[in-house]
């Protein structure tokens, strides 16, 4: 888990990617754009459902700039997205930690 100090400037990547016909894994847009929630280690929503940046297929990003006041500890980081396909597509990244 990364540490970084509350003010600093963070970019929180995500790649997706799916198994297709024959056991194939390939990246893959969500069929929305997907969004990203930042939860600090009260439950509060530091970053709420902010849609990310495209940079190539299955590769998508945010930049995020944490507050001087954003509370020392362990965020969590969810990104929620639709395959359009089968499922809802819900990824927990790893989180990260202010001091």
């Amino acid at each position: 888990m990364e540490t970084f100090d509350a003010g600093s400037t963070i970019v929180l990547e995500v790649e997706f990617e799916k198994y297709v016909p024959y056991g194939a894994l390939q990246k893959f847009d969500p069929y929305n754009y997907p969004d990203i929630t930042v939860t600090d280690n009260l439950g509060t929503d530091k970053v709420d459902a902010v849609a990310l940046v495209r940079s190539d297929t299955g590769e998508w990003s945010l930049i995020v700039q944490t507050e001087t006041d954003w509370l020392t500890g362990v965020y969590a980081v969810k990104v929620t997205a639709t395959d359009g396909t089968y499922n809802d597509v819900t990824t927990d990244l790893a989180s990260f930690k202010l001091r």
